[in-house]
Protein backbone atom coordinates (compact mmCIF):
# COMPACT_ATOMS: atom_id res chain seq x y z
CA UNK A 1 0.00 0.00 0.00
CA UNK A 2 1.33 3.37 -0.91
CA UNK A 3 1.31 5.90 1.41
CA UNK A 4 0.08 9.68 0.90
CA UNK A 5 3.10 12.08 1.94
CA UNK A 6 2.81 14.25 5.02
CA UNK A 7 1.57 17.06 4.87
CA UNK A 8 4.24 20.07 5.39
CA UNK A 9 3.23 23.61 5.54
CA UNK A 10 5.84 25.40 5.56
CA UNK A 11 5.77 29.05 6.44
CA UNK A 12 8.35 31.51 4.92
CA UNK A 13 11.83 30.76 3.84
CA UNK A 14 14.99 32.32 5.68
CA UNK A 15 18.69 32.19 4.80
CA UNK A 16 21.24 29.86 6.82
CA UNK A 17 22.62 32.81 8.79
CA UNK A 18 18.64 33.35 9.98
CA UNK A 19 18.09 29.95 10.60
CA UNK A 20 20.73 30.12 13.37
CA UNK A 21 18.49 31.63 15.71
CA UNK A 22 18.33 35.02 17.58
CA UNK A 23 21.66 35.76 16.51
CA UNK A 24 22.27 39.36 14.93
CA UNK A 25 18.53 39.81 16.07
CA UNK A 26 16.88 37.34 13.90
CA UNK A 27 14.31 34.79 15.15
CA UNK A 28 14.26 31.11 15.63
CA UNK A 29 12.31 29.09 13.16
CA UNK A 30 9.59 26.59 15.16
CA UNK A 31 7.77 23.71 13.84
CA UNK A 32 4.39 23.44 15.85
CA UNK A 33 2.93 19.83 15.68
CA UNK A 34 -0.04 19.01 17.06
CA UNK A 35 -2.85 16.72 16.02
CA UNK A 36 -5.99 19.28 16.85
CA UNK A 37 -5.99 22.28 14.66
CA UNK A 38 -7.24 24.27 17.46
CA UNK A 39 -4.29 23.87 19.58
CA UNK A 40 -1.91 24.37 16.69
CA UNK A 41 -3.36 27.87 15.70
CA UNK A 42 -3.10 28.86 19.50
CA UNK A 43 0.58 27.62 19.33
CA UNK A 44 0.56 29.97 16.35
CA UNK A 45 -0.39 33.06 18.59
CA UNK A 46 1.82 32.30 21.40
CA UNK A 47 4.94 31.56 19.30
CA UNK A 48 4.13 34.59 17.13
CA UNK A 49 3.69 36.88 20.48
CA UNK A 50 7.13 35.68 21.27
CA UNK A 51 10.04 38.19 20.73
CA UNK A 52 12.70 35.17 19.83
CA UNK A 53 10.28 32.68 18.10
CA UNK A 54 8.28 32.25 14.67
CA UNK A 55 6.36 29.56 13.30
CA UNK A 56 8.50 28.07 10.15
CA UNK A 57 5.67 25.24 9.48
CA UNK A 58 3.15 23.02 11.50
CA UNK A 59 2.60 19.18 11.18
CA UNK A 60 -0.45 17.54 12.66
CA UNK A 61 1.25 14.05 13.40
CA UNK A 62 4.07 12.66 14.58
CA UNK A 63 5.40 10.50 11.32
CA UNK A 64 4.48 14.69 9.68
CA UNK A 65 6.96 16.09 12.36
CA UNK A 66 9.82 13.81 11.44
CA UNK A 67 9.57 14.63 7.70
CA UNK A 68 9.20 18.18 8.10
CA UNK A 69 11.96 18.58 11.20
CA UNK A 70 13.99 17.26 7.66
CA UNK A 71 12.57 19.64 5.07
CA UNK A 72 12.31 22.96 7.20
CA UNK A 73 15.63 22.16 9.60
CA UNK A 74 13.80 24.31 12.62
CA UNK A 75 15.29 25.32 15.60
CA UNK A 76 12.75 24.45 17.70
CA UNK A 77 9.79 21.68 17.88
CA UNK A 78 7.19 22.10 19.77
CA UNK A 79 5.18 18.82 19.72
CA UNK A 80 2.64 17.41 21.32
CA UNK A 81 2.97 14.29 23.71
CA UNK A 82 0.05 12.04 22.66
CA UNK A 83 -0.64 11.65 18.95
CA UNK A 84 -2.08 9.28 16.46
CA UNK A 85 0.61 7.38 14.87
CA UNK A 86 4.52 7.15 16.28
CA UNK A 87 3.41 9.98 18.88
CA UNK A 88 5.32 12.38 20.40
CA UNK A 89 7.80 11.00 22.07
CA UNK A 90 9.06 8.59 19.55
CA UNK A 91 8.79 11.81 16.47
CA UNK A 92 11.02 14.01 19.46
CA UNK A 93 13.45 11.18 19.45
CA UNK A 94 13.97 10.30 15.74
CA UNK A 95 13.93 14.08 14.96
CA UNK A 96 17.03 14.39 17.80
CA UNK A 97 18.53 11.53 16.63
CA UNK A 98 19.13 13.23 13.44
CA UNK A 99 19.15 17.09 14.37
CA UNK A 100 20.85 17.07 17.65
CA UNK A 101 21.28 20.73 17.64
CA UNK A 102 17.31 21.53 17.64
CA UNK A 103 15.59 21.85 20.49
CA UNK A 104 12.29 19.92 20.89
CA UNK A 105 10.02 20.81 23.57
CA UNK A 106 6.90 18.01 24.25
CA UNK A 107 3.28 19.54 25.07
CA UNK A 108 0.96 17.67 27.08
CA UNK A 109 -2.71 18.52 28.12
CA UNK A 110 -2.17 15.86 30.67
CA UNK A 111 -0.14 17.26 34.00
CA UNK A 112 3.40 16.31 33.83
CA UNK A 113 3.43 14.42 36.93
CA UNK A 114 0.96 11.96 35.26
CA UNK A 115 3.09 11.33 32.38
CA UNK A 116 5.02 8.02 32.23
CA UNK A 117 8.94 9.55 33.37
CA UNK A 118 10.51 8.71 30.15
CA UNK A 119 8.35 12.09 28.40
CA UNK A 120 10.50 13.97 30.78
CA UNK A 121 13.47 12.61 30.90
CA UNK A 122 15.48 13.47 27.67
CA UNK A 123 13.11 16.35 26.26
CA UNK A 124 11.53 20.04 28.13
CA UNK A 125 7.84 19.29 28.84
CA UNK A 126 5.24 22.00 29.14
CA UNK A 127 1.67 21.80 30.33
CA UNK A 128 -0.97 23.35 27.54
CA UNK A 129 -1.87 25.27 30.63
CA UNK A 130 1.15 26.41 31.42
CA UNK A 131 1.72 27.35 27.61
CA UNK A 132 2.41 31.48 26.99
CA UNK A 133 5.25 33.87 25.41
CA UNK A 134 7.37 34.43 28.09
CA UNK A 135 7.56 30.44 28.83
CA UNK A 136 8.72 29.71 25.58
CA UNK A 137 11.10 33.17 25.46
CA UNK A 138 12.46 31.85 28.70
CA UNK A 139 13.20 27.81 27.31
CA UNK A 140 14.95 29.08 24.20
CA UNK A 141 17.29 31.73 26.11
CA UNK A 142 18.28 28.98 28.40
CA UNK A 143 18.64 26.58 25.51
CA UNK A 144 20.68 29.29 23.97
CA UNK A 145 22.86 30.30 26.98
CA UNK A 146 23.38 26.10 27.53
CA UNK A 147 25.29 26.68 24.15
CA UNK A 148 23.28 24.16 22.47
CA UNK A 149 22.74 26.03 19.42
CA UNK A 150 25.33 28.84 18.69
Amino acid sequence: MVQAPPTIHAVGEMSGSERAGTVGGCRARVLAVDDQPPFLALLRAVVGATGHLEIAGVAQSGEEAVAAADELRPDMVLMDVRMPGIGGLKAAEQIHATQPPTLVVLISGTHPDELPRESASRFPLIWKNALGPRLLDDIWTQHRADGRRL
